[in-house]
């Protein structure tokens, strides 16, 4: 036997639902091991924070329509996007958002990148942090070096390990050696000894905005 549940996008639906039915269960009007199905209608659900679901919520089905679609969608709304200078479009973002994706007419776009193909090759390993820090050229992250160490909280290093890969800030730089140290860094040391040189790549750095699609969240400014 199954307890159904319609929920719809309005009045934040979902979230009502999930704790109609943790609260049904709090109080003995449900039994633990029955199962609980949220039937969604077609539509948007727009979620403010994430849906945090823990043991306790075992059995919760989520069953989508017959008809239609529907869209759990943690998703922002950017203002209208005009033309600036250069040709670039700008719009603002809102006081405290922080994103890592941007997607434009429903197609995710590139965030602004170095290189624009491929990628960048670590030059030698750190002995003293072998799972964040490794030696660059210099020729490389020259754009980089070419900021105010304040901007450089926003550029994220992409790099990729055999196993591992992430995208990380950068905790030091050292303009002499390319000796770049990330915040936190991979689970394994970046050079492991079964591949050649690691791959990475810079993102989200005004200088990397140089082809179509791609973009840039200057977040001093927004």
């Amino acid at each position: 036997c199954a307890l159904d549940l319609l929920v719809s996008p309005e009045n934040d639906g979902l979230a009502v639902a999930i704790e109609k039915a943790r609260s049904s269960r709090r109080e003995g009007k449900l039994p633990t091991d029955e199962t609980v199905r949220l039937l969604l209608t077609a539509g948007r659900y727009r979620l403010l924070e994430p849906i945090v679901l823990t043991p306790a919520d075992s059995r919760l089905h989520f069953i989508g329509p017959e008809k239609g679609t529907a869209i759990i969608d943690g998703g922002v709304e950017l203002p209208k996007f005009v033309v600036g200078a250069n040709g670039v479009w700008e719009t603002k973002v809102p006081d405290g958002l922080a994103f890592n994706q941007l997607w434009v007419g429903g197609i995710r776009a590139q965030r602004a990148r170095i290189p624009n193909d491929g990628f960048l090759y670590m030059a030698d390993c750190c002995e003293k942090y072998p799972t964040r820090a490794f030696y660059a050229d210099l020729k490389d992250i020259a754009p980089v070096l070419a900021l105010d160490p304040a901007d450089r909280d926003h550029v994220l290093v992409g790099h990729w390990e055999s196993w591992d890969m992430g995208y990380d800030q950068i905790e030091s730089l050292d303009s002499k050696t390319g000796h770049l140290v990330m915040r936190k860094g991979a689970m394994r040391k970046l050079f492991n000894g079964s591949i050649g040189r690691p791959r990475y790549v810079i993102e989200n750095l005004r200088a990397a905005l140089d082809a179509p699609g791609e973009w840039f969240h200057d977040v001093k400014s927004g």
